[in-house]
């Protein structure tokens, strides 16, 4: 009998089949697309993804399932609580107790989602596996197009409902209301959360393409969601992807190896993150010749935030107060010269451990690391030939959130939870083969 198997009969069980399951496959479809299509939305994505194989579960065995945290239970609920505390002496503390209570939220709903995925039937993961996938494909198609043809679709969009945009200013508008020309960092969510899901879908879709003619479909599919990703000009992006390739060769050959660079290398980012970005910034590297101006302002913002770690360095600032007090400084900004880039932390600091020195201090980078410690033990100990991609998908979530987008932003945490439920999608998909092709 497979695992999470427990039928409660045939006629159950062929209603199951006949409903439950394809709708899990449909409803997972339209979730994921429209994430990818509007990030923003990821983070109501992730809360409604539970309901899937949790119905599952219900209509197969007719009672509550059991939930295993795992071996990161006691990392993740000691980041939590901390943060909960380190949100009293933050400068705004209503937004801190927000995001303290909204990653608590994400990550119990991950939790418990890939806790449910390792109790859920064949079919029910593979028709929510195929609707992943083919969001991803279907996403990756667009994003092509909107590269191509300069947001030609979002201009499309935007022309007949402008109102769907909060802020007009990156766009020009002709004189009779047509949308002609818009911002191309305004596609930088779309090519992120394409990057993020790419590993988890990728293990998905190897394990589907048995035949030519799917292995062709699969490496078009690829081929078109990397080329989307390097049109585009989110460069965090094009990086995450490229290290995160080369993670999953090495990985191939050298599992061992990765597991041990990616340890050494995460403390040794936490321990140097700090001194590296002072010196960077004092030794004026953001001037640099050949730097895109968007990494010269993230090395001002670095190092100046690392400059004000000495503040609070034990405990830190509170999480959001980098936000609270960047909105709250309307004064004119020390800008460096000659390139005019203001001196200051922004809404924040672009980067996931200089950030957490800044707010969190030393003992919220401690269990930070023991958190992201016990994740890559988690990753060393998965079904060998899905490890690659786990490391791969590790290392791109790593490099987005050391570069890019604030480590506090809901759609952000919201997708980290979406890898971590894929990854475990695709895991879970592979043990059930392996069982199927054991038995006689």
């Amino acid at each position: 009998m497979q695992n999470g198997t427990d039928s409660v009969g045939d006629g159950q069980a062929a209603r199951f089949e006949r409903v439950f399951a394809p709708a899990a496959g449909y409803l997972t479809f339209a979730g994921m697309l429209t994430a990818l299509l509007f990030p923003l939305t990821a983070a109501l994505v992730l809360l409604i993804t539970p309901a899937k194989p949790l119905t599952g579960y219900l209509q197969r065995h007719r009672r509550w399932p059991v939930i295993d945290a795992g071996a990161i239970a006691a990392p993740l609920a000691s980041y939590g609580l901390y943060l909960w505390v380190n949100a009293l002496w933050s400068a705004d503390r209503r937004a801190a107790l927000a995001v303290a209570a909204i990653a608590t939220i994400y990550a119990a709903t991950t939790v418990a989602t890939t806790a449910v995925l390792r109790l859920t039937e064949f079919r029910y993961l593979e028709t929510m596996a195929s609707g992943f996938v083919a969001a991803i494909a279907i996403a990756a198609m667009v994003l092509g197009v909107e590269v191509a043809t300069g947001l030609g679709l979002h201009r499309l969009f935007t022309s007949y409902l402008p109102f769907v945009l909060a802020s007009h200013r990156h766009m020009e508008v002709s004189g009779d209301g047509w949308v002609v020309s818009m911002a191309p960092f305004l596609l930088n969510k779309n090519a992120s959360l394409l990057v993020l899901l790419f590993w988890p879908a990728l293990a998905i879709a190897v394990g589907f393409a048995r035949t030519k003619a799917a292995q062709l479909i699969l490496g078009g599919a690829a081929v078109i969601a990397v080329g989307a990703v390097f049109g585009s000009r989110y460069d965090t992006g094009k990086v995450a992807l490229a290290l995160g390739a080369f993670v999953f060769f090495a990985a191939k050959v050298k599992p061992g190896w990765v597991r041990n660079a990616l340890i050494g290398g995460w403390i040794a980012a936490a321990v140097l993150a700090v001194p590296l970005a002072r010196y960077a910034y004092h030794a004026r590297a953001y001037e640099l010749p050949g730097l895109a101006y968007s990494w010269r302002e993230r090395i001002v913002i670095w190092g100046h935030t690392a400059d004000l770690v000495r503040r609070a360095p034990w405990f830190g600032v509170g999480i959001e107060t980098t936000r609270a007090e960047h909105s709250a400084n309307k004064a004119a900004r020390a800008r460096v010269s000659p390139l005019d880039i203001p001196i200051d932390t922004n809404l924040h600091a672009h980067d996931v451990l200089i950030s957490a020195w800044y707010e969190t201090g030393a003992a919220g980078v401690a269990l930070l690391s023991w958190l992201v410690l016990s994740l890559i033990g988690v990753i060393s100990r998965r079904a060998t030939e899905l490890r690659p991609y786990h490391y791969a998908a590790f290392v791109s979530v790593a490099m987005t959130a050391a570069t890019s987008w604030s480590i506090w932003a809901t759609w952000f945490m919201a997708a980290i939870g979406l890898v971590a439920v894929f990854a475990e999608t695709a895991e879970q998909l592979a043990i059930r083969r392996r069982e199927t092709d054991r038995m006689p």
